[in-house]
């Protein structure tokens, strides 16, 4: 059973669901809005609308149902539905919306979304000191903390002022965003070995609380938008 959480974690965490999602769905219209039609643009802002708010709230009833803390099938779910969201993130990123995304976003919007993973490991670090999250999974390193992903929403929100002002070399972003990727990949790792089927930190450390709402959003919808962001930059990067 998952501990108590207070309100502020709780309408921390659905709040920043919102915001990210909204700013998924905005950043869709605006590259479209940029490579294409007005009209076009239009038509992405409602299907992205709504395909991201029925995954999301897919993800809220199946965590709510229980169906995600079947850790003794096999495989578990939870693992299913995280192998799903990651594949349908890599899949839209490699796309032609991909394509699109790369062209029509400049740099500095790009790496300004994955300032929301700053937010992301201030509610995290909460959730640990509330007992809801096991600790490797934060950044308190005294406590055994392994995820240290803040350093990428802290320089991400910096770097996007600074190419807000003037242009960077693209070796620069590169650095910056192998950097967020490898991070990002870090904590990935923490998480799954963190389950209670591996439970590589010991059986009361185990990572759970993922399985229930709001919290299911952490690998169905920040992890996910993260990694994709990470692969437009690079499609980006590697654009003539």
């Amino acid at each position: 059973m998952l501990p108590a959480s207070s309100p502020l974690l709780l309408f921390g965490f659905l709040l920043l669901g919102v915001v990210v999602a909204i700013l998924c769905v905005s950043g869709g219209w605006w590259a479209w809005r940029q490579t294409g039609t007005e009209a076009d643009a239009s038509r992405v802002l409602v299907l992205s609308g709504a395909l991201l708010v029925t995954w999301m709230v897919a993800a809220l009833v199946l965590a709510a149902s229980g169906v995600l803390r079947k850790f003794e099938w096999r495989p578990p779910p939870l693992a299913l539905f995280v192998v799903l969201a990651l594949t349908m993130a890599g899949w839209v990123a490699l796309s032609s919306a991909g394509t699109r995304l790369a062209q029509g976003l400049g740099f500095t919007a790009l790496v300004a979304a994955q300032a929301f993973r700053w937010p992301l490991e201030l509610l995290m670090h909460r959730a640990a000191s509330e007992g809801v999250m096991p600790p490797q999974m934060s950044y308190g390193l005294g406590a055994g903390g392994r995820n240290l992903d803040i350093v990428t929403g802290i320089t991400a929100a910096l770097l996007a002022l600074v190419l807000a002002r003037r242009p960077l070399p693209k070796a620069v972003i590169a650095a910056w965003n192998v950097m967020g990727a490898v991070l990002l990949m870090n904590v990935l790792v923490v998480a799954v070995r963190s389950m209670p089927f591996i439970a590589a930190f010991g059986a009361d450390r185990v990572n759970t609380w993922v399985a229930y709402p709001p919290y299911v959003w952490l690998p169905g919808l920040f992890v996910p938008v993260a990694l994709a962001g990470h692969i437009v930059i690079f499609r980006k990067l590697a654009a003539r």
